[in-house]
């Protein structure tokens, strides 16, 4: 067996550039300054820098909770149909011809990914 080693086969992947978005998080969570404000992703946060959940989000949480009429079944791979096309309704118009001729589909997926 040979000790040296071998390069590796992802060596020549160029690294992409910082995600600004990320890196602004990360220089936040390194900034020792107590009266640092965080300027990027996540949620509002309380003065102990915990997330803090509107009021209103938790309202409706509960009352989604209470509707027995939803479920925890995962939707399709393309998302929900009627959210799909409602998407596509609204942004192309109602009366789109695209629309009217079954020309269009939407994706649904997931958001707050950064």
């Amino acid at each position: 067996l040979s000790t040296s080693k071998m390069a590796s086969i992802f060596s020549d992947v160029k690294l992409e550039p910082v995600i600004e978005v990320f890196d602004l998080t990360r220089r936040f969570n390194d900034d020792t300054d107590e009266n640092k404000v965080n300027l990027g992703v996540g949620a509002y946060r309380d003065d102990n820098g915990k997330p803090w959940v509107l009021p209103v989000v938790k309202d409706v949480e509960a009352q989604i909770s209470l509707d027995q009429t939803l479920n925890h079944e995962y939707l399709p791979v393309a998302g929900l149909k009627a959210f799909r096309e409602a998407a596509c309704e609204l942004i192309l118009g109602k009366d789109n011809r695209a629309l009217l001729e079954k020309r269009v589909e939407g994706i649904q997926v997931q958001g707050g990914t950064g």
